[in-house]
């Protein structure tokens, strides 16, 4: 079975909540996940959080869609435990060529 990310998160850990910015993609992942955890609509460069309020933030393939990546970074910071994480993830395109791989 293959899963989308925020599946296979919400099956392996515990998933406090999730954000999208748009309605479209919010109402995707609540099918996807069958509103197993809070979704909320967002804007990453103004999070909705007190501060201190996470021990880890994901941001999984979605910062090429951040208008400012050093807003988000600083609200990761602002909402972020003194002693949390932040784990990123990008797409990773396999190269049939190894040729072209530098």
């Amino acid at each position: 079975m293959v899963q989308h990310g925020l599946e296979y998160l919400a099956s392996s850990i515990q998933l406090s909540g999730s954000g999208e910015y748009t309605w479209k993609n919010l109402e995707a992942a609540a099918e996807r996940t069958a509103r197993r955890f809070p979704l909320l609509q967002l804007d990453a460069q103004h999070l909705p959080f007190h501060s201190g309020a996470f021990d880890t933030i994901i941001c999984h393939e979605a910062v090429y869609y951040l208008k400012s990546i050093a807003a988000f970074l600083a609200e990761c910071r602002r909402v972020d435990a003194v002693s949390g994480h932040l784990v990123f993830s990008l797409p990773i395109r396999i190269v049939q060529d190894s040729s072209r791989v530098r």
